[in-house]
C-alpha cells in the first residue's frame, strides 16, 4: 500500500500525518528534529511528500530531505 505524507511547516515544529495509516507526529524545527524526521519517512518510503510554503521555514526541511 503506498503511503502520503503531509507536513504542516512552522517555525517552532513541523507536523507530520502519515496516509491512510494516520499516523500523526510532530517534530521539532531545527537541526535534530528534522533529522528525526527525515529518518522517519525514510524507513516509511512513502510515494509522495507535500509540504506547505510557509515563509522560509520550509527551506531546511527540503534541505534535510534532498540529503538522504
Amino acid at each position: 500500500m503506498e503511503l502520503f505524507v503531509g507536513i504542516d511547516v512552522a517555525k517552532e515544529t513541523c507536523e507530520v500525518c502519515i496516509r491512510p495509516d494516520n499516523i500523526r507526529k510532530s517534530f521539532t524545527n531545527d537541526d535534530q528534529g528534522r533529522v528525526e524526521m527525515a529518518r522517519l519517512l525514510t524507513e516509511a518510503k512513502p510515494a509522495l511528500i507535500l509540504l506547505e510554503a510557509s515563509g522560509g521555514y520550509e527551506i531546511p526541511v527540503v534541505e534535510v530531505f534532498a540529503l538522504r
